[in-house]
């Protein structure tokens, strides 16, 4: 997974700024696995001999976006180990880059990230976050 040379996700689409937000819409309109806001909860990974923490945006079951890491930790294909903590919730996934956008005016990073593995426990709760978003309850996280 990750960006090709043409900087296109393993999912497709071209990664283009003008384009960014055309792509996003019809991506999320494509979901298979519809995602639940997470912004209490933060994350850390590491990669290449360091930690570093960001705060997680969203979720579902077979991935994430997170924020505000450093773009420069990943290599393209490795696998990551990335704690995710919040609201007294703890768990240890695997994922792998998916992409990564970055707003270097702002110093700014986000990226989705693919779920490789993950306890029961972390899908589980994804998916009670999910049925209470769409119940209109909203998330407790």
């Amino acid at each position: 997974p990750g960006l090709n040379s043409q900087g296109e996700c393993a999912m497709g689409g071209l990664r283009t700024e003008s384009g960014y937000v055309e792509e996003q819409i019809r991506m999320r309109k494509q979901r298979r696995h519809p995602r639940v806001s997470l912004k209490t909860f933060h994350g850390e990974i590491a990669g290449k001999r360091r930690v570093c923490k960001g705060r997680i945006l969203d979720a579902s079951t077979s991935g994430l976006k997170i924020a505000g890491i450093d773009p420069d930790l990943f290599t393209e294909g490795s696998i990551y180990p990335l704690t995710l903590s919040g609201k007294g919730h703890n768990h240890r996934v695997m994922v792998s880059l998916c992409w990564i956008n970055r707003d270097r005016s702002e110093n700014y990073t986000e990226a989705g990230l693919k779920l490789i593995s993950a306890p029961w426990e972390w899908i589980s709760f994804v998916l009670d976050q999910a049925i209470l978003q769409d119940a209109g309850i909203g998330t407790t996280h």
